[in-house]
């Protein structure tokens, strides 16, 4: 069992008994937040920062029922086929004063509040409803990836949440990938592996994303049910500038061959990148040299043409040189 301490000091942070209790408090869920086990004494930054948190909370929860949020979509490119295999469904806030808002700016604090599941759960409905759409439009085959969090993992009744969305999207399991991150994972590995197993027996896809830069990768993968791995961007951007990053980067590469893993790289910027992935049989990429993530209307129009534009600006730049 461990401990948490806040502390208030009377009379330097206040002279009133109720509010020395309050400010105590304040420091302890700090204490908390910072990976409990640990003290902390009251300042007057650490209130102001209590105050942004709740302000952030509030505004969260307002966009959820608000349906603030609007899901983007970045394609996955085949290399082979020069074709999109997937889409990898992405959110965004579309805040009514600041206009639109990347994930960056808000999930990492909606992971600290617990409400990164309620936003995941939203993205899930919203893609697979959206896949429909598609499907009925005359655009089939495509792979949807969603990322889950890992307050969603724990949960016991994610899997039957999951068979709700492609059951209400009439969707075949094997179209739906879901993304769970390294790190994650190893947070609460026994109990994410019993939920990820029953979603493998559902039929859908696991995905492992930002393979690479978490710990003990190798012990992991071994037990670890997954059907693609994706190496993280931080390896591609590194590729030919880092000689123990391109190093890694191939070793992985070998790796996911070799547990007869697919493989995305994700991240790819430059000519160079490609070339590399290509050369090693990594035929599946997504990054900003074919697109980023894309509105539903742009997407839609892309995934009717085939990616004919993607492809041919991105072969555009390889020919040109680009910015290698």
């Amino acid at each position: 069992v461990s401990t948490s301490i806040g502390i208030a000091l009377f009379p330097d942070d206040c002279d009133d008994a109720q509010l020395l209790l309050l400010r105590a408090d304040v420091a302890l869920q700090h204490a908390k937040s910072s990976g409990g086990n640990d003290y902390h004494f009251y300042t007057r930054e650490l209130e102001i920062r209590s105050r942004e948190r709740q302000t952030l909370e509030g505004a969260l929860r307002r966009a959820l029922a608000a349906d603030e949020f609007v899901v983007h979509y970045q394609p996955l490119i085949d290399l082979r086929t020069e074709k999109i295999f997937g889409v990898e469904a992405l959110v965004r806030w579309n805040h009514p004063e600041r206009g639109l808002i990347p994930p960056s700016e808000f999930i990492p604090q909606a992971e600290e509040l617990g409400l990164v599941g309620a936003i995941s759960e939203w993205v899930l409905d919203r893609a697979t409803s959206q896949h429909r759409s598609w499907r009925e439009s005359g655009i089939d085959g495509v792979r949807l990836a969603v990322n889950i969090s890992v307050d969603q993992l724990r949960q016991r009744d994610l899997p039957l949440k999951v068979s709700r969305a492609l059951n209400a999207a009439g969707m075949a399991p094997g179209q739906l990938e879901l993304e769970i991150t390294e790190s994650g994972i190893l947070r609460d590995y026994r109990r994410c592996i019993r939920t990820l197993d029953d979603l493998k027996s559902l039929g859908v896809r696991i995905s492992l994303d930002d393979f690479g830069t978490g710990q003990a990768s190798l012990n992991y993968l071994r037990s670890f049910p997954a059907d693609t791995v994706k190496l993280d961007r931080s390896y591609v951007s590194q590729i030919g500038a880092s000689e123990s990053d391109t190093a890694i980067a191939t070793a992985i590469l070998a790796l996911a061959e070799s547990l007869h893993m697919d493989m995305i790289a994700e991240g790819v910027e430059t000519s160079a990148q490609l070339r590399f992935l290509a050369d090693r049989r990594c035929h599946r990429v997504q990054g900003f040299l074919f697109s980023g993530a894309l509105p539903e209307p742009a997407i839609r129009a892309h995934l009717h043409d085939g990616a004919a534009a993607l492809i041919g600006g991105a072969r555009e730049i390889s020919v040109a040189g680009g910015p290698d």
